[in-house]
């Protein structure tokens, strides 16, 4: 890294799908979450909306859930001391907010201070006519599939927004906070594959194994020494597949490492500690940003009943983008010393 560059906190709005019951009590837009998330990520770090010197919106979908693209326009809803400041929108499928906190990490290396990083999904809006709203998942009528899939192995469609500020050393002093309240930000890196062809074997991560391998590579850290760990679960199988993806299993031993406990949150190495995906739902443009801040709060003891019992030092994040398309990853280190809890 040219500087150091520190993740200082942030918000993340509750995720609300079908299965919330928040589900019925009012749906909110874009400009809500926008306003939500932003606004708790001050309150949180203690930046000040004037102090920002630039944007990142990571958002999937806009124009097809919510008519509405050009986002990097909507994060004045927050506050008017964003209007006119450089903000731009990312797209990357569900890596969308991966990309925008790897954005604002790369600003900060560049000479900026202060930086946010934004992403809201809004899809129960959309409008599905009654013949396809009720057919159901497709794969449930594939009998090849069928013994094997089950809805509940997948992420569910959800609203929702996360922010987090990432700083310098001198954004830190902007925001009076110390080092030991933030979280330094090891290495980000993000890559694509091929959207035109199909891998040659369907159960290798080709794209995450190397941006993961290439980040942990430039900073010298190898799998084991990981502490915890954010991966991109949109179906179980996908966590699974980035386990042997990123080296914590062997080819064909991600199951293994599931059964021997050790991804849990007692384990060697847990993973997607508050329930990833799956279990907290999926945003898409927010999930990549909630996936750094779950991290920065279990190395800061804030996880309440899946806190880990000892305070991480070194973590990871996993944000995918398509079918292995995409890939942002991020490596975080607590910049306190270890305590048990």
């Amino acid at each position: 890294m040219l500087r150091k560059v520190f993740l200082a906190g942030g918000h993340v709005t509750p995720f609300v799908g079908k299965g919330s019951p928040n589900f019925q009590k009012g749906l909110k837009g874009l400009k809500e979450y926008f306003a939500e998330s932003i606004q708790g990520a001050f309150r949180e770090t203690g930046a000040k909306p004037e102090a920002i010197d630039r944007i990142y919106v990571g958002n999937f979908a806009g124009e097809l859930f919510n008519s509405q693209g050009h986002l990097g326009a909507a994060v004045a809803a927050a506050h008017p001391a964003l209007l006119h400041r450089p903000s731009m929108r990312v797209e990357a499928a569900c890596a969308s907010g991966g990309l925008a906190c790897a954005e604002a990490v790369r600003a900060i290396c560049a000479g900026d201070d202060i930086v946010l990083a934004v992403g809201v999904e809004v899809q129960t809006e959309v409008k599905l006519p009654l013949e396809k709203a009720v057919a159901g998942p497709e794969f449930l009528k594939n009998e090849e599939l069928k013994p094997f899939v089950r809805a509940t192995h997948c992420s569910q469609v959800s609203d929702g927004g996360a922010a987090a500020i990432f700083v310098s050393e001198e954004g830190l002093r902007k925001c009076g906070l110390s080092k030991h309240q933030a979280v330094e930000i090891v290495a980000t890196d993000y890559g694509a594959g091929d959207l035109w062809s199909d891998p040659e074997d369907l159960a290798v991560m080709d794209t995450t194994r190397a941006v993961v391998s290439r980040m942990l590579a430039s900073a010298g850290v190898k799998p084991s020494d990981l502490d915890v760990a954010e991966v991109h679960d949109c179906f179980a199988i996908a966590e699974i597949l980035m386990y042997e993806a990123i080296g914590l299993a062997p080819p064909g031993k991600g199951t293994e490492l599931v059964k021997s406990g050790a991804t849990s949150l007692e384990g060697k190495i847990p993973v997607n500690t508050g329930g990833g995906l799956i279990s907290f739902g999926h945003p898409v443009g927010a999930t990549g940003v909630k996936q750094v801040l779950e991290i920065y709060r279990q190395m800061k003891g804030l996880c309440g009943d899946y806190q880990m019992k000892s305070q991480p030092n070194l973590g990871l994040c996993v944000n995918m983008g398509g079918d292995d398309k995409t890939c942002s990853a991020m490596l975080l280190r607590n910049t306190a010393p270890a305590s048990k809890l």
